[in-house]
């Protein structure tokens, strides 16, 4: 550690050399530091909101993509095999007649 400067009970002592401080600015010397402490503390914690804030953005679009795609399979999903068995229906009295059932690639 340097011992160029430290506290003293006496005062600060800088390289051999004692300097008397006053109450008073002993007081103000211990508000700017905290003044300074304070505003470091006020930068982590907006940088740690903002990193938690793209965070939490980033979760969202890609969650309301993962919706989108699977609304997307939902409606592309294979059909059941009746559904697609009967593609017309002629109705003619007390009978119908279903086309197309037995090869559905027509």
């Amino acid at each position: 550690m340097n011992d160029a400067a430290r506290w003293t009970d006496q005062g600060l002592a800088v390289r051999g050399r004692t300097y008397n401080l006053t109450p008073a600015l002993r007081s103000g010397m211990a508000g700017v530091m905290g003044g300074l402490v304070m505003i470091l503390a006020l930068a982590v914690g907006v940088a740690i909101a903002v990193v938690f804030a793209a965070t939490l953005a980033v979760i969202m679009a890609l969650a309301t993509a993962l919706l989108a795609l699977s609304a997307l399979a939902w409606r592309m999903r294979p059909r059941s095999a009746a559904r697609r068995a009967v593609l017309a229906v002629r109705h003619g009295g007390h009978a119908w007649v279903a086309y197309s059932w037995d090869r559905p690639s027509r």
